[in-house]
């Protein structure tokens, strides 16, 4: 019996290192749309979990694991795995960008649950299941609680919110200097904030420099030309000539014979 079990162990350990030797033979960009397919298909399990009342034991770990974390927030974790799926299949070949948008999406989770959870009473892990799951859940109770007891809800909110806007300021690759002119371009696209005249003329200007920039030179007049004056033809004026010194020399005549 126990030669039995080894064997069925060596031979399922033999399956699964097979397989681990042919997905590290698969093209990046599959491993990577299969990444993205994996992302997609959670997505879907944990919105038919948390959108609808999905029965049976799936239904029971999302649940457990979805709402408990997020809290009543979870109807935005399939959103969050759906987006983070179409990233990685429309832009397999910006892994910086992808990277950055993952952290910056989870400063922005993580702040915005521990000021939910802060909201709904900062209910603690004592006060049941239910009421972990109507605040912030297990992400915005262990956020915000080490906040609260170190420093009360005074420091504890606002601290909240700069990770929030620290999170959204990575996800929109927005330096903090940068803010005032990305909203007046925000508001000028919508149509709300008229443009100003230093970006109008500076668009006219870049408008005539990229239309000019295939047009032939017109050839220019020369000094002190009045404005009435004709072009001269470049084919016909040219620089003179110089004359040979021999060319310009009148010739001598031979000496007669005495």
């Amino acid at each position: 019996m126990r030669a039995v079990w080894l064997g069925t162990a060596h031979g399922v350990g033999a399956v699964f290192r097979s397989i681990g030797r042919g997905a590290k033979g698969l093209d990046p960009a599959h491993r990577k749309d299969g990444l993205a397919l994996l992302l997609l298909g959670l997505a879907l399990v944990v919105a038919a979990g948390t959108w609808s009342n999905l029965q049976g034991p799936v239904g029971d770990l999302v649940e457990m694991l979805v709402t408990g974390a997020f809290g009543r927030l979870d109807l935005l974790a399939p959103i969050l795995l759906g987006a983070m799926a179409v990233r990685l299949i429309l832009y397999p070949e910006r892994p910086d960008a992808n990277g950055r948008i993952v952290i910056g999406l989870s400063a922005l989770v993580i702040g915005v649950l521990g000021q939910v959870h802060i909201a709904c009473g900062s209910p603690g892990r004592d006060a049941g299941t239910e009421a972990m799951q109507d605040a912030g859940g297990l992400i915005g109770w262990a956020t915000s609680k080490p906040l609260i007891f170190m420093m009360g809800e005074v420091l504890a909110v606002p601290l909240l919110v700069l990770l929030t806007v620290f999170g959204l300021l990575v996800v929109t690759a927005t330096p903090v200097n940068a803010i005032p002119q990305r909203l007046r371009q925000l508001g000028v696209r919508l149509g709300i904030v008229e443009p100003s005249p230093r970006t109008s003329r500076g668009t006219r200007a870049t408008t005539s420099a990229t239309t000019s920039s295939g047009a032939t030179p017109c050839p220019r007049a020369p000094a002190g030309a009045g404005p009435g004056a004709p072009t001269p033809d470049p084919t016909t004026t040219g620089p003179r000539r110089r004359r040979s010194p021999s060319a310009a020399a009148p010739a001598v005549p031979p000496p007669s014979p005495r």
